[in-house]
């Protein structure tokens, strides 16, 4: 028997009247839907406009997870293309340890077109005026996946997405296990953040288990116009990083199970194209790597280990501007 409930989200013809159970009868409110949510069941979100229940709010926040049998799933209905905007620190934020959770089909667009580069090299915290409160008006990744010591977020997959004008990361990962990243566009991400950020970034990923075979996988995505504008506060005070995709200190945090990164196209990004730091078991294949560097102060290499153990590149196309290096050691 199956008692997953499918839940129905209109920003245009919903009610808080309506008891969201069926397209002819939907809520208004996702947040309302997904806190709601039991193993199983799925959120449907149609075509419209969703923005933060306040200006300092998630757009979405997931705290409840589903089971290894049974994942809670947010994703756009039939071919709708429901648009998801923020203004603070994240668009869809994962915490709490949250496990088994799918998102499919959004579109999740960041602030940084009402910007201007000037507030941002001077936004608090930043290396023109380090005092003050750093805020997530500078700094909003579109999907956050953010565990904790002990307590990584694991089994989340994000897919089929659109992710973009994010001021911080189009997709951040941080003290995670058994991420798939796979068949979304994420681009024009992270340029007015002042820390080292990137399209999509796994940080310092942490084991759920030890099983054997690919534990995260970042896959099929089309990645690009992703870099930094603002330099990084902790460089100290220099444009690093603005990559495409990173796997960044995952030996900081005592990771051994494998990434796969795969099939790929990354084009025209600040940094490197695709960069292992510091991390290990990573196989890069498959993947398109162009004109990425786009920053003026970075030169390492349109794919790249840095620090990193284990690190197999196969079968990849690099294609670096005339005057920045292909690779570098």
């Amino acid at each position: 028997p199956v008692f997953a409930k499918n839940y129905y989200i209109s920003s245009t013809k919903g009610s808080s009247s309506n008891n969201g159970l069926s397209p002819q009868t939907p809520i208004s409110s996702i947040q309302n839907a997904i806190d709601k949510t039991v193993p199983g069941d799925t959120v449907f979100i149609m075509s419209g406009t969703y923005n933060p229940p306040c200006s300092q709010c998630e757009a979405i926040s997931i705290t409840r997870s589903g089971t290894n049998e049974k994942w809670i799933v947010i994703k756009n209905y039939l071919n709708d293309k429901p648009l998801i905007k923020f203004t603070d620190w994240a668009g869809v934020r994962l915490t709490n340890g949250v496990s088994y959770i799918e998102i499919d089909g959004l579109t999740i667009q960041g602030n940084s077109a009402n910007i201007k580069l000037d507030d941002a090299l001077n936004q608090p915290g930043g290396c023109k005026n380090l005092n003050g409160a750093i805020s997530g008006y500078y700094n909003g990744v579109g999907i956050s996946i953010f565990g904790a010591n002990g307590r990584p977020n694991h089994h989340i997959k994000v897919k089929n997405c659109t992710i973009f004008d994010c001021p911080g990361a189009g997709i951040g990962g941080v003290k995670s296990d058994y991420i798939t990243i796979e068949n979304n566009y994420v681009y024009n991400n992270c340029w007015y953040t002042i820390y080292g950020e990137s399209g999509i970034t796994l940080f310092q990923n942490q084991n759920f288990d030890s099983k054997d075979g690919y534990h995260c996988v970042i896959r099929g995505n089309k990645i690009y116009g992703n870099r930094l504008y603002v330099p990084w506060f902790d460089a100290p005070c220099k444009i690093i990083d603005g990559n495409g995709i990173i796997i960044d200190q995952a030996i900081d945090g005592g990771y051994k199970a494998k990434i796969l990164i795969a099939f790929n196209i990354v084009v025209n990004n600040g940094g490197v194209g695709i960069l292992s730091y510091h991390s290990e078991n990573v196989d890069i294949v498959n993947n398109t790597t162009y004109l990425n560097q786009q920053s003026d102060e970075l030169n390492a290499g349109e794919i790249l280990a840095s620090r990193s153990n284990n690190i197999n590149i196969y079968n990849n196309i690099l294609y670096s501007p005339a005057t920045k290096n292909i690779n570098s050691n």
